[in-house]
């Protein structure tokens, strides 16, 4: 899959066409969702169902109050329900979202944080001591991680 999307950025890249910042999230976004459906599927055909059933249009619900403008979508399938149509979820979910969204576009990633960084003997300190414990177990016996994938 990393391959596909190598060749794709490649292809992108000579075209010299400038995408939208959040189009470019929502892309990868879903590229990284779509992929990690086929790396954890049993079989072929599970991962195809799963993959139909995130794009179909059977289980869309749209706030009632817009059914007026769109209710040709009713055709596709769409529900128009109330504004959380799925009120069985608990409304802390919604809080850890924006939360979520809070922490990423608010907050600096690793990558901005290594531009501001300087090296002193409290890091090396540190470093030496997570090497050292690094080292020491090397030996010891751990489960591989993708053991129960």
């Amino acid at each position: 899959m990393h391959g596909v999307a190598l060749i794709l950025y490649k292809l992108w890249s000579i075209t010299n066409i400038r995408f939208w910042g959040w189009a470019s999230w929502f892309v990868t976004f879903n590229f990284i969702n779509v992929s990690w459906v086929f790396f954890r599927a049993r079989e072929w055909n599970d991962a195809i169902r799963i993959v139909r059933g995130m794009f179909s249009v059977d289980n869309v619900s749209i706030a009632s109050s817009l059914e007026k403008n769109l209710s040709f979508l009713a055709d596709f399938g769409v529900k128009f329900e109330g504004v959380f149509a799925y009120t069985s979820v608990k409304s802390d979910v919604y809080a850890w979202i924006v939360l979520g969204f809070v922490l990423v576009l608010l907050f600096k990633n690793s990558v901005e944080m290594t531009e501001k960084f300087k090296t002193n003997k409290i890091y090396l300190f540190l470093h030496m001591a997570i090497m050292y414990k690094a080292v020491t177990s090397i030996n010891t016996v751990s489960e591989f991680l993708y053991f129960n994938f």
